[in-house]
């Protein structure tokens, strides 16, 4: 199966694919964190779920995100791009959780208009 991130964006592949297991979960751990941020996310709550395997929590918020982006995008709602972004956002939570660190940047990708920089994370 192609890898999501590799075919979308090879260089943030190649760069991210690089590195030593243990440094590629930090490095998605720190722009997962960012990420949320970015979107208005509480990333102090994340980063506790995340270290207390709270992987239910976090996709009971991915959940919540989706389901206020589909309503505000069938209302016909402005406000519904930055809640695809933080839907986007906590579904990587979710990739990081089960530790399929691509699939979590790649959905990163979506959340934020930010271009994502492997070395700004190092």
């Amino acid at each position: 199966m192609t890898d999501r991130l590799a075919s979308s964006n090879p260089d943030l592949y190649r760069a991210f694919d690089a590195l030593e297991p243990s440094t590629k979960k930090q490095v998605a751990t720190r722009i997962v964190l960012w990420a949320i941020d970015d979107v208005g996310g509480d990333s102090n709550e994340v980063a506790e779920l995340l270290s207390r395997d709270g992987h239910a929590r976090l996709a009971a918020l991915c959940a919540e995100m989706e389901e206020k982006y589909f309503d505000l995008l069938e209302r016909g709602e402005h406000q519904s791009c930055a809640w695809f972004c933080k839907a986007r956002a906590y579904n990587a939570c979710v990739f990081l959780a089960r530790e399929e660190l691509d699939d979590a940047v790649y959905e990163l990708i979506f959340a934020t208009e930010k271009p994502v920089q492997v070395s700004d994370f190092l």
